[in-house]
């Protein structure tokens, strides 16, 4: 657990497999390995101490859970829904694993359901941003723009530094053209950004652009300028 905390996690996971070589039969011990070997980018031997641990605690909705997403990281969205089903029926008050339910469903293209579970997860704790930025994609891609529109600016509301959050807005004012609105929250997007990607930064500045916007030089936060209207031919 120390070794886990302090971020050593090749540490924790030589010691957690000494404990699990003792005590064969605790899932704790193996749900314990399985994290250990996730952190530490052993995804397949995650997979395998955390299905020991589901078969020695089949009712436990953590490692279910935890096994989901896992699985649904790993391209395995059937196996991955099984088992977040089987922690959401486990723990149904538990927002964490209504949303990663929503996200594998999101995964198999099943947007209704999806919908379904980030509404309960924002209905069992709406202060987290991450729901509501979830529920947004979700109208995003069914083209409902106004409830779009919502749920990002929900999340935002809770978290202004969400970059997503930011980019997607942008987008789905452009569609609602409100366009002053959209160089505005391609900005926003931009100074989150600024110096960590620079492809992402170029195509974030391509859209303010392509808006009538300008952004100076090293400076997210340019204003932009107004729209030339052209004579009518």
């Amino acid at each position: 657990h120390l070794y886990k905390r302090k971020g050593e996690y090749a540490k924790a996971v030589a010691a957690y497999e000494r404990a699990a070589d003792r005590l064969r039969k605790d899932p704790v011990v193996w749900s314990n390995l399985g994290m250990a070997y996730y952190r530490n980018g052993q995804p397949d031997d995650a997979i395998r101490a955390l299905r020991r641990a589901c078969r020695l605690d089949p009712d436990n909705p953590e490692i279910h859970a935890n096994l989901g997403v896992i699985l649904r990281q790993q391209g395995q969205v059937d196996k991955a829904l099984w088992h977040l089903e089987k922690a959401v029926r486990l723990a149904p008050k538990e927002a964490t694993y209504a949303n990663n339910l929503g996200i594998a469903y999101r995964h198999a293209k099943r947007l209704d359901d999806a919908k379904r579970m980030f509404e309960r997860a924002i209905e069992l704790d709406p202060s987290r941003a991450e729901y509501h930025f979830n529920l947004g994609a979700v109208h995003r891609r069914n083209d409902d723009v106004d409830l779009a529109i919502a749920s990002y600016e929900r999340a935002l509301a809770i978290d202004p530094n969400h970059a997503d959050a930011w980019w997607d807005l942008g987008h789905m004012y452009r569609k609602n053209h409100d366009n002053d609105r959209a160089i505005e929250a391609f900005r926003k997007y931009l100074a989150l950004i600024a110096g960590k990607d620079a492809k992402r930064e170029a195509f974030a500045r391509e859209q303010i652009e392509a808006l009538g916007g300008s952004v100076d030089a090293g400076d997210a936060g340019g204003k932009s300028k107004p729209r030339r209207k052209r004579p009518r031919r």
